[in-house]
């Protein structure tokens, strides 16, 4: 990796009236309660991105550490810790958050219990527990592990750490990129050009965040990281002491809850909406056959061929925590293109276009169904029963 003119690290304690008690039962400490900022600081809440509009992130705490391979062997190189959050920064790190947020390509998981060989988790629990914390402390040793897990791997390769401690809607997380430079230019007063270094943000191929509410508050999943080529992203998952969480069937089901909720939310006509989910359901079925992986980008390019980005955006919001490449359950696809329910007296499954037909009519006011259409042998059946009854 070529170095840029310094190595440099920094952090901030945002809020001096934070509240840090001891850890609790699960393992985190009341330092996760929202953060409580001064007026001075309010200004690093609300931030324009020029990636996704309005961001909220408040950073909390920040850190920026080399990773150098040299003659096949890794060195870190430790940064500053007094540099101030400016506006760059704040900058910076939004654009990462958005940038990581867009990627699809993600896989989620928890901490694996193996705290000796994939030791993230405890140095995590001992930065939460310390009075004050210490970021410093949590990134060194952090960066040592990832020292050590990227020697496994050859074709692991070094750049700018980035650790940030952040806020959003009252969530704390850990994020941390790998972040290389790149040759860009620049004009100079006299109207010429000149070769300048600069980080290369949308280029970046290693990161992950971890949720620490999400983990105080016993989630299944709550550390997200980019997939990547496999055997070179395992080393960040053995990094961030991940242990993958996939479920097929409770895969596809979030994807059948993510797909309805874009068209929705893109306001499709019924008859529009009713073929995106046909075509999805038969897109998915084929992997299921097959028993081949999904892939959202394939996916979205397939499904969404106008604007597969505005698809694929929508897959990768990490908030959903949806795994990028798990073969779909078919049992959990129907639900794509029929809907059903029951009570202990009665059950009921009909097609989606059974609405758009009209044979299926629902009034929301009195939440009540009307059938229309009725098969003969149905009809003849209550036509006998009623008239017994009369």
């Amino acid at each position: 990796m070529e170095r840029g003119p310094s190595a440099c690290a920094f952090e901030l304690e945002l809020g001096k009236a934070r509240d840090r008690g001891s850890i609790v039962s699960s393992g985190l400490s009341a330092s996760l309660r929202p953060a409580n900022l001064g007026r001075s600081e309010r200004h690093l809440r609300w931030s324009h991105s020029p990636l996704g509009g309005q961001v909220t992130n408040t950073i909390i705490r920040v850190a920026i550490h080399d990773l150098t391979k040299t003659q096949g062997a890794f060195v870190v190189t430790h940064g500053k810790s007094d540099l101030k959050i400016t506006q760059t920064m704040q900058r910076v790190i939004d654009d990462l958050t958005a940038l990581y947020a867009k990627r699809t390509s993600k896989s989620y998981g928890k901490f694996a219990v193996d705290e000796d060989r994939l030791p993230t988790k405890k140095h995590l629990r001992a930065y939460l527990d310390a009075q004050p914390s210490d970021f410093t402390t949590l990134t060194h040793k952090m960066m040592e592990t990832l020292k050590a897990q990227a020697g496994y791997k050859g074709a692991a390769t070094g750049g700018h750490v980035f650790f940030a401690h952040f806020e959003r809607e009252e969530r704390q997380y850990l994020l941390i990129a790998i972040v290389n430079e790149k040759l860009g230019a620049s004009m100079t007063s006299d109207l010429d050009v000149r070769d300048v270094r600069h980080l290369d943000m949308d280029g970046f191929r290693f990161a992950g965040r971890i949720n620490m509410t999400g983990w105080d508050n016993g989630e299944e999943r709550y550390i997200g990281f980019l997939k990547g080529k496999r055997e070179v992203s395992e080393y960040f998952k053995e990094f961030l002491g991940c242990d993958l969480t996939v479920e097929n069937r409770r895969d596809t089901t979030d994807l059948v809850q993510a797909l309805m909720a874009f068209a929705t939310d893109e306001a499709m006509d019924t008859s529009v909406k009713d073929d995106f989910l046909a075509r999805a359901k038969t897109i998915c079925e084929r992997s299921a056959k097959a028993q081949e992986e999904l892939s959202f980008e394939a996916l979205a390019n397939e499904l969404s061929p106008q604007d597969p980005e505005r698809l694929m955006t929508a897959l990768a919001n990490p908030d959903l925590r949806l795994n990028d490449g798990f073969v779909p359950d078919r049992r959990a696809l129907g639900s794509l293109v029929k809907f059903k329910g029951k009570t202990p007296t009665w059950s009921i499954e009909f097609n989606r276009d059974a609405i758009t037909r009209g044979n299926v009519r629902f009034n929301a006011e009195d939440n009540t169904l009307t059938l229309s259409g009725l098969p003969e042998d149905l009809t003849a059946q209550l036509r006998a029963e009623y008239s017994q009854d009369g």
